[in-house]
């Protein structure tokens, strides 16, 4: 499968063949008529480039974790 592409604001790009072809398939899923407005919506929710350091994770053994369990 290739990498999905990006423009220069970060923001996903995707062929129309792909989006109607996911259109298609939402539709006869959720049994509604989805539109193309909503599919570029979720494509866009995603595919959206999320920051590798928004979360500070502790080392596993951390010391005082470890001093009081609960």
């Amino acid at each position: 499968m290739p990498e999905p592409d990006f423009d220069e604001d970060g923001v996903c790009t995707v062929e129309d063949e792909t989006a109607e072809h996911i259109r298609l398939v939402t539709s006869l899923v959720e049994g509604r008529w989805v539109g193309p407005a909503e599919i570029y919506a979720m494509i866009e929710a995603i595919l959206r480039q999320h920051s590798i350091d928004g979360c500070i994770k502790l080392p596993y053994g951390v010391p005082s974790l470890q001093e009081k369990p609960p």
